[in-house]
């Protein structure tokens, strides 16, 4: 056995540890929430109480800027 076959069997013993170490059914299950849609929950006093702005003004920020943003998922 030469010195590169014992660097491969290091090699590979140290990546079976991590591995071992790392057990993916040991991870908590991911939690994926539905997005509010407080457009449409609230009526307009509510909605003005919980944002402080009227559903009309939002419509308008929403139109100038919806270009210029978007989600970080496609959930």
């Amino acid at each position: 056995m030469d010195v590169f076959e014992q660097i491969d069997d290091a090699a590979i013993e140290e990546d079976w540890q991590a591995l071992n170490y790392i057990k993916p059914d040991q991870r908590k299950d991911r939690v994926v929430k539905e997005r509010p849609d407080n457009f449409n929950t609230w009526d307009d006093r509510e909605f003005w109480k919980r944002f402080r702005l009227t559903k009309h003004t939002v419509e308008l920020l929403l139109s100038s800027i919806q270009d210029k943003i978007e989600h970080s998922t496609e959930r």
